[in-house]
């Protein structure tokens, strides 16, 4: 896979479904004490948002042209294979929000990894598990999407044999920064880069 293929098939959904996501701060901020709210809406981008975590997995994990995968197989692919996974930290700009969406992913109960269980509570049985489909799941689930984008895109800059290849997408996430994540590049503009290295 390309940069180019990377911005066309995921990081412009990607950014679709951030932009749906953002829209909710109009009608409800993002902060701790509405982490429980819940609605239709909600609901819906957290069914969007984790379908596409699933498709993002099998792509980063190179599970595509198999049948049959589940949650506990990309757990055991990305606990071996992303250095630190588990301890990934998620800051949502314009606030004080942490997200830790791989926070206690095991590999013996991989679905209880607390949003991708409420996401499937609410794609098997919406009636019983309304509630499930809340603000913080539904930030935390974008923001695991989000930390495979960045990771993917990264990767296929680190693959290409080329020192200099941009290892950021198209544009920035107005929505999330990655604690202690180093890429050569910074996106400045759509399709503009700073360079660290040119600098220093």
């Amino acid at each position: 896979m390309t940069r180019d293929d990377f911005i066309q098939k995921y990081w412009s959904y990607y950014s679709m479904l951030e932009r749906n996501c953002k829209e909710i701060s109009r009608y409800v901020d993002f902060r701790e004490e509405n982490y429980s709210t819940c609605s239709n809406e909600i609901i819906g981008q957290l069914l969007d948002v984790g379908a596409e975590f699933d498709h993002m997995c099998k792509t980063v994990c190179g599970m595509m042209d198999e049948e049959r995968t589940n949650v506990s197989d990309y757990a055991n692919w990305l606990i071996d294979n992303v250095r630190g996974i588990r301890n990934v930290k998620i800051k949502v700009v314009g606030n004080n929000l942490v997200l830790a969406p791989f926070k206690n992913w095991n590999r013996k109960k991989a679905g209880d990894l607390y949003w991708w269980k409420a996401y499937n509570n609410v794609k098997h049985n919406r009636t019983e598990s309304y509630v499930e489909g809340n603000l913080k799941n539904l930030l935390s689930a974008l923001a695991a999407l989000y930390y495979l984008e960045m990771y993917l895109v990264k990767r296929i800059a680190n693959e290409s044999g080329n020192p200099r290849a941009i290892d950021v997408p198209s544009n920035a996430s107005f929505m999330f920064r990655i604690e202690e994540w180093k890429t050569r590049f910074s996106v400045i503009g759509h399709n503009y880069y700073i360079d660290f290295d040119e600098t220093m």
